[in-house]
């Protein structure tokens, strides 16, 4: 019997194609939708996946339905549909970003930022179209790549690049986005038939790997194009190094104050603060990100875990894209020393399959086992803080139902290895 896993959350919808997610469930979904878009303008795009045409084309009958005027930008990453967002109003991206091709989603957003809780309860009311009138099909001159020339008003001084789009969207756009600063990066895996390699964050990239064992800079960008995962020096680095990169740039072009999510890596803010700027922590997910830099009027912020960097002034959605352009801005001694002030640590992270019925009694057993060892904090979910460089985060995942997602970070990789087993211990009695 199949379980339904079908997921509805601040980082958007995603389910199986044909068991959890459906075209029934897409027009529910798109008619709520319709009812809180105040322009009466959405821009739709889409992913490289076989299910997503069929799922734009409901989705903008739907949103025509209820009066939308719509634009189909067709087959482009996520971060060009959000900052188009921003001037019409409205957006969806049909995508599950990392997830296998089996899955699909769709991506929601309002003014450039992902719908909150609120706005979800909105749509999930609101299923019947009052409109007299159908929108109509609009056409728009996609002005992401010149925002992104305003932001890096420089040349790009390490060209020699290797990109993998993971069969995803990114490959046309990067080479435009490249060719205005006069860069041919090397484009790799980009055919339909690399679609199973859509999670460079979990990916073993060995092929970006084998071709970065020189001064050449490798860049894995997922499906959707919001996810980079930097390969430098024959290694692939984890999505912390992703944010460490974008952040020292980032302070060179004037920028003070970050936000960073409670699963990053703590060599990210140590060198925030020993650079005179201030850090500030949210919850896991790119809405709680962009909701706390808006909230300390910081200008950037990024999720370690997902190698995803925003920088609100451009875009209100992590940025895979901007983040590439922003490190390839930087010399090779630069990034060689970022990746050395990096490689201080060690830092697991890992998931767990375990019904969700037991997910809030296992936080509470590991916070009352774990409180001998450190400050406890549960903003979100679990985070055990033994001092200022080790430290355990168990929370629930906010795309995947009956999962559990844990991270340790250490100075010392004997010491992860035994969190970890402390850890399992205690959700294994669950099990």
């Amino acid at each position: 019997m199949h379980i339904a896993i079908m997921k509805i959350s601040i980082s958007g919808i995603r389910g199986i194609v044909g068991h959890d997610f459906s075209p029934k469930d897409v027009l529910k979904f798109c008619n709520g939708f319709s009812n809180i878009i105040k322009s009466k303008k959405c821009v739709v795009a889409c992913d490289m996946r076989p299910s997503s045409k069929i799922i734009k084309n409901f989705v903008i009958a739907s949103l025509m339905q209820n009066g939308i005027d719509t634009c189909d930008l067709g087959i482009i990453p996520t971060p060009v549909v959000f900052y188009e967002s921003r001037i019409y109003g409205a957006g969806i991206m049909i995508t599950a970003s990392h997830n296998p091709i089996s899955w699909n989603g769709l991506k929601c957003n309002i003014n450039g930022k992902n719908i909150d809780e609120d706005q979800i309860i909105a749509i999930n009311k609101y299923q019947n179209s009052y409109q007299n009138y159908i929108g109509r099909e609009i056409k728009l001159n996609v002005k992401y790549i010149q925002g992104v020339k305003k932001i890096i008003n420089t040349d790009i001084v390490n060209s020699k690049l290797v990109i993998d789009v993971c069969g995803g969207t990114s490959k046309k756009i990067i080479k435009c986005m490249l060719r205005e600063f006069k860069i041919k990066p090397q484009i790799i895996n980009d055919g339909m038939d690399n679609l199973d390699h859509t999670d460079p964050v979990n990916s073993k990239l060995e092929r970006l790997i084998s071709l970065t064992t020189n001064s050449k800079i490798g860049f894995a960008l997922d499906v959707d194009g919001d996810r980079l995962i930097v390969a430098k020096n024959g290694r692939k680095w984890n999505g912390d190094v992703s944010i460490l990169l974008c952040i020292a740039r980032s302070i060179k072009l004037g920028y003070k104050k970050f936000v960073i999510s409670l699963d990053t890596s703590v060599t990210v803010e140590k060198y925030i603060l020993n650079m005179g700027c201030k850090v500030c922590y949210s919850k896991v997910g790119e809405l709680n990100v962009v909701r706390r830099i808006e909230e300390t009027d910081s200008d950037a912020g990024g999720e370690g875990s997902s190698g995803g960097f925003i920088l609100s002034k451009f875009n209100y959605c992590r940025d895979g894209l901007l983040a590439c352009i922003l490190i390839s801005s930087m010399t090779d001694m630069q990034i060689n020393c970022i990746l050395k002030y990096s490689d201080t640590t060690f830092l697991v992270r890992y998931k767990i399959n375990i019904n969700s019925n037991y997910h809030d009694k296992i936080l509470s057993k590991i916070k009352y086992e774990m409180k001998q060892y450190g400050k406890i904090i549960t903003v979100d979910g679990v985070k055990i803080i033994i001092n200022s460089t080790n430290w355990i985060l168990i929370r629930k995942s906010n795309t995947e139902h009956d999962v559990m997602r844990i991270s340790i970070e250490s100075d010392q990789l004997c010491k992860v290895k035994t969190m970890k087993k402390e850890i399992n211990k205690i959700i294994k009695c669950f099990l």
